[in-house]
């Protein structure tokens, strides 16, 4: 399926961890300060362990935002997806579920800080809540 927007990707490195670092503080911030401090420490540490499972997202030489996707088997998890605020809203997002839908996964899921309004528009693609534990909203799509 041809990306319509012009947007290739590339496999994330170690140089991308300032970028990595931004986008998470600057979509995920917000939410996990209401509950936590903001632990940059984690973000390192989870940067470290899963870069080179993250796929940065490209508009000409700009990063614009990133995904990582784990495979539990007919199921996949969308562990993370990000785009920076200046390109939301512009259909990037609804394409790129559209394309993980067309993978060959029987069951897409993931989960989400229960006070992130991302939640609405999980469920206007489908994903259903399937349980609340703490903080975290946890919504699921059968294929």
């Amino acid at each position: 399926m041809k990306n319509p927007f012009g947007i290739r990707e590339r496999k994330c490195r170690k140089s991308d961890y300032l970028f990595f670092r931004k986008i998470i503080k600057d979509t995920l911030y917000d939410y996990v300060t209401e509950y936590f401090p903001f632990d940059f420490e984690h973000v390192k540490n989870s940067f470290d362990k899963t870069y080179k499972e993250v796929t940065i997202l490209m508009k000409g030489k700009k990063r614009i935002g990133l995904y990582q996707l784990t495979p539990h088997g007919k199921k996949l998890e969308i562990t993370r997806i990000f785009l920076i605020p200046s390109y939301q809203g512009k259909g990037i997002g609804k394409w790129y579920f559209s394309y993980f839908e067309i993978l060959g996964y029987k069951e897409i899921f993931l989960e989400c800080w229960d006070n992130n309004p991302a939640i609405g528009f999980y469920k206007l693609l489908g994903y259903k809540k399937v349980k609340t534990e703490k903080h975290k909203v946890f919504m699921k799509k059968a294929i």
